[in-house]
């Protein structure tokens, strides 16, 4: 199978909030993402809408990653597919999503939700 990624991915482990709206069983779920590029990012979490959904995620770049202060991404993605919780050891689900859009703020200018 040939791999269609266009972007280079980065392993990084970030916290990353899911803002599901009415998607989600709880209203914000929280998760970890294991890679990431500038068009989609691979997650863990709790729980995740089915695969054609838009989501509002919001990731937090540490202060040692950005050389300074701590930094916020928010961003609105697409779910592209969801591995079931029974796929993964820890019982988390497994959540690909592709980027439609991003919007970087400094922690201090994070917006309410």
């Amino acid at each position: 199978m040939q791999d269609r990624r266009t972007a280079r991915r980065y392993g990084m482990t970030l916290p990353v909030k899911l803002d599901g709206n009415q998607t989600l069983p709880a209203p914000d779920t929280a998760g970890h993402t294991r890679d990431i590029s500038t068009h989609g990012l691979y997650f863990t979490a709790e729980s995740a809408p089915q695969p054609g959904t838009m989501v509002s995620l919001t990731l937090s770049l540490p202060p040692a990653l950005t050389g300074g202060e701590g930094v916020l991404v928010e961003v609105l993605a697409r779910i592209l597919r969801v591995e079931p919780a029974g796929v993964r050891a820890d019982g988390r689900v497994g959540v690909a999503a592709k980027i439609v859009q991003y919007d970087i703020l400094r922690a201090t200018e994070a917006r309410p939700n």
